[in-house]
């Protein structure tokens, strides 16, 4: 079933938090279109309404791959809806729906949504100049969307800022060009979306008025691109830990673990153990690619952490298998620092390329920033006239201390994790 984890999931996957409104009236265009940009945004949304010669079957072929939403608009009494629903939620992960049938048109489309694997955005905001959404109507359709025999179908709201936390954002009326139309549509910025706590962005005619006829349809999709970086570590440091939990890999006694800071804890994170994990593995990777370009885009400007020069350099023993798996999805290169060097073969030190290149710090959990500290170290000692290396940030899963810097040899370092504990 399609979850919000799963969309989470194709976010960081994609890269992309882009939905592409595809408005477009003849299916062959709506075909082009979606060759053009379906390995480089989230998904489309449609209106299979007004399109000429629709065939769903094209649609279905594409599904789970590329979010696609049929932005249908139900709105009737629950016997009606679920008949109008029942082709559409086929080729569909989401559908849109307003609250104002109330509970009957959730239950009215519940069976063919769970059947063909399809969620609901319930219509809280519009953006449409003096629509008659009042903040009393946005409060009953939170309430509904948080019924109980409504999360395994409701996946998100259609709004303008963000209303609960537990649930995704999607908001229209995004255009970096103009601010209004004709019809009475107000435009909002992909920047200003963000920072009202939208996790999706839905843009139509400020690109598909070009997309067509676009010869860099990178840069053109990269202007309406901007991930929310906050919403995604919430919701997927929630499932985390759920998921660590679930697994033993947070352990928890009335007797005090000794860790390797010397501290004494009643709990004690085995994220080293990790590596009997896979699937958490992978999703963690998934999510720390997110926090590096994130990192790029604060250091370099440049959230393509594939063109900054970047290595990543694993601690002993519980970073190195994160920074491997890390590697292996990105594809930046990685090293291995030796703690002493090697008596035989080349007498290495460092295994792998960092010269020349910033250096990012890979490590499983953070409590005080002493391993980092000596691993800077370390890495210092190694260096000779002829060559210095340069670090610039650490990575963890877990971080203990609430600490943002750790103080090295090379400055002050900017650390960002999954968890704060």
């Amino acid at each position: 079933m399609i979850s919000v984890q799963k969309i989470i999931s194709l976010i960081l996957y994609k890269q992309s938090n882009l939905i592409v409104s595809l408005d477009y009236e003849n299916f062959d265009d709506l075909v082009l279109a979606i060759e053009l940009i379906k390995d480089k945004v989230l998904g489309i949304k449609i209106h299979s309404d007004i399109i000429k010669n629709f065939q769903p079957t094209f649609l279905n072929k594409i599904k789970g791959n590329l979010l696609i939403i049929d932005d249908r608009k139900f709105c009737d009494i629950g016997m009606i809806s679920a008949l109008q629903s029942e082709e559409i939620t086929k080729y569909s992960d989401l559908i849109t729906c307003h609250g104002l049938p109330g509970q009957g048109i959730i239950d009215g489309l519940m069976y063919n949504c769970i059947t063909n694997n399809c969620g609901i955005l319930l219509i809280a905001q519009m953006s449409s100049h003096d629509n008659l959404i009042t903040s009393d109507y946005t409060n009953k359709v939170i309430e509904m969307a948080n019924t109980e025999s409504n999360k395994n179908i409701v996946m998100g709201f259609i709004c303008q800022e963000k209303l609960v936390g537990n649930l995704l954002h999607f908001s229209p009326g995004v255009n970096l060009d103009v601010t209004s139309d004709e019809l009475g549509q107000f435009y909002n910025t992909p920047s200003n979306l963000i920072k009202n706590g939208i996790d999706v962005l839905i843009v139509g005619r400020g690109i598909t008025k070009k997309l067509l006829s676009q010869t860099n349809i990178d840069i053109l999709l990269e202007q309406y691109t901007e991930l929310n970086y906050d919403n995604l570590r919430a919701h997927f440091s929630n499932k985390l830990m759920i998921d660590l939990q679930a697994k033993g890999l947070v352990l928890v006694s009335d007797e005090e673990y000794t860790l390797s800071s010397g501290i004494k804890s009643n709990t004690y994170y085995n994220i080293k153990n990790i590596i009997s994990y896979p699937k958490i593995l992978s999703n963690i990777t998934l999510y720390m690619s997110t926090i590096l370009s994130q990192l790029c885009l604060n250091k370099f400007n440049n959230k393509n952490y594939n063109t900054c020069d970047i290595v990543l350099a694993g601690i002993p023993y519980g970073g190195i298998p994160i920074a491997t798996s890390l590697s292996l999805h990105t594809f930046i290169p990685s090293i291995i620092l030796r703690e002493k060097q090697k008596t035989h073969g080349l007498f290495n030190k460092i295994d792998g390329n960092c010269i020349n290149k910033n250096i990012i710090i890979i490590e499983d959990v953070i409590t005080t920033g002493k391993s980092i500290i000596n691993f800077c170290k370390l890495l210092k000692d190694s260096e000779t006239d002829d060559i210095k290396y340069n670090v610039i940030a650490a990575l963890s899963v877990i971080n203990r201390g609430n600490i943002h810097y750790i103080p090295t040899q090379y400055g002050k370092l900017d650390v960002m994790s999954i968890l704060y504990v």
